[in-house]
């Protein structure tokens, strides 16, 4: 079997996507696509949040008990971003969230003894990340 590869302009592609989106009748259709295939599938916005929150628990509960992990820290992060975005907390937030994360993590680092702990450092790197990620959005 021989396999093609299609270069795609997804610069042309998010623009054209765009204007058909701005299209009243056209997003109307998409928008109601969307609810016969929610109905359908039996899926609403409480039980997508619902199932997130279960994957945000279930991760942060591994992290307790096992110590943090790529696949947990991943799965808590993932799970929040997904959640944020579905219920439109805005950036503000999440970026004043994270910056008394950082600051809170670091308190306690320095409350700590003088010992690292694996668990803070880790989140405390997650949360500079998302803050600086944040930054680099807005220039």
């Amino acid at each position: 079997m021989i396999a093609y590869q299609v270069a795609v302009d997804t610069n042309a592609v998010r623009v054209k996507a765009s204007r058909l989106r701005s299209n009243p009748k056209i997003d109307e259709r998409i928008v109601n696509i969307q609810r016969e295939v929610a109905a359908k599938h039996k899926w609403s916005l409480d039980t997508v949040v619902g199932e997130l929150t279960f994957v945000h628990d279930a991760a942060k509960a591994d992290i307790i008990m096992d110590g943090l992990r790529k696949a947990n820290s991943d799965a808590m992060l993932n799970s929040l971003d997904r959640i944020t975005s579905l219920l439109h907390i805005s950036d503000e937030g999440r970026r004043a969230q994270a910056e008394a994360d950082v600051a809170k993590i670091k308190a306690d680092e320095l409350q700590g003894k003088g010992e690292d702990n694996p668990i803070l450092l880790a989140m405390a790197k997650q949360a500079q990340q998302l803050v600086n990620k944040e930054e680099e959005d807005k220039e």
